[in-house]
């Protein structure tokens, strides 16, 4: 498609750049670009690069085991609740990224999911600070 090359353009641009710099990347879902093997390996060893992050869904996580990187990058994965059928392989794709990645939670809040968020909360103690102050702030 028109933007299939744009990536390398954007690369090419940051290879000019002579100062420190952070990035992220976030889409749609970055992890499923057929060349983000490149965009990462690229960016990871860009001298002036101090701060790689993704933003995901978390369900794709097999790229986080496949790139190894110089410097652990922060992967900010997003809990959908009306998105995430089996809460287990959601946790159990975040543990396997965890291994080589500084990781945190993102939730995004919709009133319809408040007791599966909750439950998810209390269950996996990952969110529970967070979720459990947001509620207060909803119930009062």
């Amino acid at each position: 498609g028109i933007y299939d090359n744009t990536y390398k353009k954007v690369l090419a641009n940051l290879s000019q750049v002579s100062k420190d710099f952070q990035i992220v990347l976030l889409g749609g879902e970055p992890t499923l670009h057929n060349k983000i093997n490149e965009i990462l390996i690229t960016l990871d060893n860009h001298k002036h690069c101090k701060s790689l992050s993704i933003i995901s869904n978390g369900r794709y996580s097999k790229i986080y085991e496949v790139f190894k990187p110089n410097n652990p990058f922060l992967v900010q994965i997003t809990f959908h609740p009306s998105e995430v059928q089996n809460i287990n392989d959601f946790f159990n794709n975040i543990l396997k990224i965890k291994k080589l990645h500084d990781v945190r939670i993102n939730v995004m809040l919709v009133p319809n999911y408040y007791d599966k968020i909750k439950k998810t909360s209390y269950s996996y103690k990952i969110l529970f600070f967070v979720v459990k102050n947001i509620f207060k702030c909803y119930n009062t």
